[in-house]
């Protein structure tokens, strides 16, 4: 289970172990309303505007709920087991997820796109923060002598389909040099 309170201090949301997020008014304890989506949730973070609330679990997605509607918003896939910690940026613009498959992750709030990868090492982070601004992050990890591992971003993989390689690879034999030289170095980008 998990919770997280809303920055007025007015609502509460609280994960159950059996799934399902339910959002309380902190003044009375009732019930104000259950969010749909998202299977078991493992950890949340409210927007720091109040709007939405993210939360991440056993079915390696984040969820954006709206706190108005209780909808999702937005989905953020990308891990490839529980995610264990999200975090957003004071500006409300970027989130941080961190999971068991010792990822950590940053993510454009607004539009859903992950935006770097941050590498932690051999050890599964147990919570991630944005620190300084947003344009660094630290991650908890357990490895023996040391509390936390300040990360630098890593740019994400770039997805292309098959018809955008056999395009850079058919520009390999461009009579423009600056065609050829492009598109090598977008191939080379993708990497082995």
């Amino acid at each position: 289970s998990a919770l997280s309170l809303a920055p007025d201090g007015a609502t509460v949301a609280l994960a159950s172990s059996n799934g399902g997020v339910t959002l309380y008014d902190t003044k009375t304890g009732n019930s104000e309303k259950k969010l749909t989506g998202g299977g078991r949730i493992w950890t949340l973070d409210f927007s720091p505007d109040g709007k939405g609330i993210v939360g991440g679990g056993a079915d390696e997605v984040a969820y954006l709920w709206s706190r108005e509607s209780g909808e999702v918003m937005r989905k953020f896939a990308g891990h490839s087991d529980d995610i264990r910690d999200v975090s957003i940026a004071k500006n409300g613009r970027a989130l941080v997820t961190g999971g068991d498959d010792k990822a950590v992750m940053v993510w454009n709030l607004d539009n859903g796109v992950r935006i770097a990868n941050l590498p932690v090492g051999a050890n599964k982070p147990h919570a991630v923060a944005l620190v300084g601004g947003g344009n660094s992050f630290l991650a908890a990890v357990d490895e023996p002598g040391l509390m936390g591992r300040l990360l630098k971003p890593q740019p994400a993989p770039i997805a292309l389909s098959e018809e955008r390689i056999q395009s850079l690879l058919g520009q390999l034999a461009a009579e423009s040099f600056d065609k050829r030289q492009k598109a090598t170095e977008e191939l080379a980008a993708m990497g082995p």
